[in-house]
Order: structure tokens, then sequence, then C-alpha cells
């Protein structure tokens, strides 16, 4: 395990890391420094405060080679990053972080669908029906309820519903109509292979 530490400065980056205390493998220090180097702290963005003095952090290594906890670092950043910035984006979005800034919150929600945050979808597709972009809002839904999102599956739903009502449901959107009602009812479904 190594421990870190971290200073942030106002512009969300690290300004400062240490290794409080070592692994015992200096490449395994090198690699969390270099990963804790590459964070950006959205909440420090949001707020325009960054915190005071040094923050810890953990690096917890399993056995096996460096490049192995490389990759399991790389996910773990993947999977938190498209999580702050779609809260980020929503913040932005409903104007908690200064002034609403929709074009902001719809290029941080583009963000976090790169990294396939499934709530990012439904979001994004929201804005671009807003804005009379029908088709590719249900192509967000949809994919969005296929990542396990249950408000892109209803939403999905509704607007497949409105543009054919008459026409007959893939067995894809049969599932999600499934989906959709799950969700309604309380926990939620896996999402669709």
């Amino acid at each position: 395990m190594t421990t870190v530490e971290v200073q942030i400065g106002e512009q969300g980056l690290v300004t400062d890391a240490r290794v409080l205390a070592s692994s015992g493998r200096a490449d395994l220090d090198e690699a969390a420094l270099a990963g804790i180097r590459r964070c950006v702290f959205h909440a420090v963005l949001a707020t325009g405060q960054a915190p005071t003095g040094w923050l810890k952090t953990q690096y917890v290594w399993v056995s096996g080679e460096a490049k192995q906890a490389q990759a399991a670092y790389e996910e773990l950043f993947a999977r938190t990053r498209q999580r702050a910035e779609a809260a980020l984006a929503m913040l932005i979005e409903a104007g908690r972080a200064g002034s609403a800034a929709p074009a902001e919150a719809a290029s941080l929600y583009r963000k976090a669908m790169q990294w396939r945050h499934p709530g990012a979808y439904y979001r994004y597709g929201l804005i671009l029906e807003q804005h009379g972009d029908d088709q590719l809002a249900a192509a967000l839904f949809r994919q969005g309820a296929a990542l396990g999102d249950c408000e892109a599956a209803t939403k999905y739903l509704q607007l497949r519903q409105a543009q054919a009502p008459s026409a007959h449901a893939p067995t894809s959107d049969i599932y999600l109509a499934h989906r959709a009602q799950a969700c309604a009812a309380g926990p939620e479904l896996p999402p669709q292979l």
C-alpha cells in the first residue's frame, strides 16, 4: 500500500504530491504519484475553493506486476472521472456552481459519455430534446438505458411511442420496457449486454 499526500490548487489540479508511506517498491510509489498528479478535483472547480493543507489518499496494491496495478488504477480513474464529470455537469446545468451554463454542462456530459456514464446519456439527451433533436435524443436515451439508467429507459420508450405508436417493437425495446417497469417498481435490472 502506498499512502500519498497531495495539495490541490484553485484550478482543481494537484500542485504538489509526496509519498507519506512507501509500499516498499519504488515503481509502485512512482505509479501512485503519477496517477494522483493526473487527477482533476472537479469539486474545486465547482466551488472555486481549494482545500488548505495536505490531503491523504492510499493506493492498495495487489500482488502481481506493476503493469496490472497500473491497469487497475486506470480503470478506477476512468470510473471516478465519469462520475465526477457527470456530477459537475448537473451542478452547472442547475446553476448550483454559479449561473446556469447549459453549453458547459453539455460539454461535460459529452465527456462523461466518452467514459460510458449512463446518466450522462440521459441528461445530454434531455438537452438535445429541448433543442428539437428528438432523433438524436432518442438514440442517447436508448444508449443510457442499455447501460442501466432507468430514467433513460422510460424516456426512450416515451419518445419511441410518440414517434411510432403502432410500430412493432424490436426485442431490445421490449427489454427496455421491462427495465422501465422494474425501475418504477423499485430495484434496477443489470445493464443490457
